[in-house]
């Protein structure tokens, strides 16, 4: 890991990140690469977000985490239940931090917590075939393409990658 990799530490998302989060993810350029991000941003966005996932994580349903460097929030991770219970990984980085490295030692130490704190033995997770950064964190992490295809989005159809990762082949990444 690199320097700058590990300066990243992770903690739970509290409401004392909402306003962090609701500056970056207010920039258009974070919604246009997530289909689950409201674009445009509403202005209670991060306080309803942070909340809705405190209450799932109580139910054992997400876990999520602030992707901090010193005091700072950089970004966020999260892997959430899907349909039948199927974790799923997901994150996001602050434009200003982006080409950093931040991205894959949040979604590493995201991974890292999760295992740890589950019995899962499988993570999902997809990427925008025109976001190379994001398919670059997904295998930087072990994951495992297993097919492209058009996916309904804002616009349409886009192509998207899929990936899953085995908690073993984390462990060897």
């Amino acid at each position: 890991m690199s320097e700058r990799e590990s300066a990243v530490r992770m903690e739970p998302l509290a409401m004392r990140h909402a306003p962090e989060v609701q500056r970056y993810v207010s920039d258009p350029a974070i919604p246009a690469m997530m289909d689950n991000i409201p674009q445009p941003y509403p202005p209670d966005g991060a306080a309803d977000y942070i909340r809705s996932n405190m209450r799932r994580q109580t139910e054992g349903k997400v876990w999520t985490y602030a992707a901090m460097v010193g005091s700072d929030l950089v970004g966020v991770c999260s892997i959430r239940l899907e349909d039948e219970d199927v974790p799923v990984l997901g994150y996001w980085i602050g434009k200003p931090f982006w080409g950093r490295g931040y991205g894959s030692a949040a979604a590493k130490l995201g991974l890292k917590r999760f295992f740890s704190e589950t019995d899962f033995r499988l993570v999902w997770s997809a990427s925008h075939a025109r976001n190379p950064a994001s398919i670059r964190i997904l295998e930087k992490c072990g994951f495992q393409r297993i097919e492209a295809e058009k996916s309904a989005f804002r616009s349409g159809q886009e192509p998207s990658v899929y990936f899953k990762l085995e908690r073993d082949w984390f462990a060897a990444a």
